[in-house]
């Protein structure tokens, strides 16, 4: 008798939650079902039974694994591997009622689909969230093989290459026919397949490890472009992204930095509703971002109606002054219409920029990183759009690397002219 072809879907599959988590277990259960109708048509109502029986068995073993009360017990999901390759063994070589091992021959039942399906289940826990599993599963389909070892020697009715003698077969012919007997027992074969188990789990155990790495690795690098995005043009989203990938977090280079805040909105808020007080920061929020982000920029961090900016990050030839005087140039020009449509009366700007080395560098981990910048820039900036109310014009530019600056003159079609106050010297454009 030939035993049946049971098909026992692997153990992977997720908690039936939404529809792309639920169909591939649902799928897997359906060929589950198929097998045992198969075994019902073709083998007769106790052989359907018993596939079913076991097809059952190991697919809600497979849903249990999944559940977070077993995923946080490893040793759990573990012996549940194990439950499940004993399983598909007993379904082959055990007795009557648990197995067809007393209908067909032990030798025989080695040249069935069973080490197939063994590789399936060892195959179904490469992508699985922890790769030690995989590992587990190929031992204990080694330890399966060398139990079916031992019960295959303990039948009386075995034969091995040891059992075959010259006083007993005389002849080629009657070697040979005894070979080809379903009870004989090819010890060399068994041994080699050993060896293709335990190879094989080593691979795939390796293969386990490097997936789950590459999957770690691109989720972090999907929660560090999100964390960017949210604050950096795409061209810097880019750069930071590519620079945290090959462990480059820190360098110094020439930037020009932007302090922008909105002069009066204290005591313009208090006098607007709540929702009107929203809806201008939010306005103006995204009037700069949008500047920012154009012209090639970084939002360092929005405090208040405060937000400080960086330019030159990226590795392309670009002038980081010209970038952020274009920046200028558009906030001033369009933060006017969007503020008239909330307020009669909008706030006016107050605009830094200063340019000069500086050091950069990402701090954090995923969703958490951020960029910190130290440097004179930083805090020349800040102080410069402090200056702003004294020099009554919304945009005052540092007087470091007074060329760099000049050079962007054309960028926001005016002329600069020098101011002093205080301590501080300046530039001051002459139509804004």
């Amino acid at each position: 008798m030939t035993p049946p072809l049971l098909f026992l879907p692997g153990g992977n599959a997720p908690s039936p939650g939404n529809l792309e988590e639920r169909t591939p277990f649902l799928m897997r259960s359906g060929l589950a079902a198929g097998c045992a109708v198969y075994a019902l048509a073709r083998f007769g109502l106790a052989a359907g039974l018993q596939v079913l029986a076991a097809a059952l068995l190991f697919v809600f073993l497979d849903w249990l694994q999944q559940q977070e009360v077993v995923r946080r017990r490893a040793l759990i999901g573990a012996a549940m591997i194990t439950l499940q390759v004993a399983i598909v063994t007993a379904v082959f070589f055990a007795p009557a009622p648990f197995g067809f091992g007393s209908a067909v021959p032990g030798p025989m039942m080695m040249e069935t689909p069973y080490l197939m399906l063994l590789f399936c289940l060892l195959a179904s826990h490469v992508s699985a969230s922890r790769p030690v599993l995989t590992l587990w599963t190929g031992l204990s389909i080694l330890a399966a093989w060398l139990v079916i070892r031992g019960i295959i020697l303990a039948d009386p009715r075995t034969l091995t290459r040891a059992d075959i003698n010259v006083a007993h077969y005389k002849t080629f012919l009657a070697v040979l026919r005894a070979i080809n007997r379903p009870d004989y027992f090819n010890v060399g074969l068994w041994s080699n397949l050993a060896v293709v188990i335990g190879s094989v789990t080593l691979i795939l155990s390796f293969a386990a490890y490097r997936v789950h790495r590459l999957a770690l690795r691109t989720a972090r690098l999907a929660a560090l472009r999100d964390a960017l995005s949210a604050y950096f043009s795409p061209q810097v989203v880019n750069l930071l992204s590519k620079a945290r990938d090959v462990g480059l977090t820190r360098w110094s280079k020439d930037l020009a930095v932007i302090d922008c805040d909105l002069a009066g909105f204290t005591p313009l808020a208090e006098t607007l509703a709540p929702e009107q007080v929203a809806a201008l920061l939010s306005a103006y929020r995204a009037t700069v971002e949008a500047a920012v982000f154009e012209s090639g920029g970084a939002i360092l961090s929005f405090t208040g109606d405060g937000i400080a900016a960086v330019f030159g990050l990226t590795e392309e030839d670009r002038a980081p002054a010209r970038e952020a005087l274009q920046c200028a140039g558009r906030i001033l020009r369009e933060w006017p219409q969007a503020a008239s449509a909330i307020v009669a009366h909008p706030p006016g700007l107050a605009i830094g920029i200063e340019y000069g080395p500086a050091r950069a560098g990402l701090v954090g981990e995923g969703r958490a990183v951020s960029l910190l910048l130290l440097g004179a820039p930083v805090e020349a900036a800040a102080a410069l759009q402090a200056l702003t109310r004294d020099a009554q014009t919304p945009l005052l530019i540092g007087g470091g690397e007074r060329a760099a600056l000049i050079a962007a003159e054309e960028a926001v079609a005016t002329r600069l002219h020098p101011v002093e106050i205080g301590e501080h010297k300046a530039w001051r454009p002459e139509h804004v």
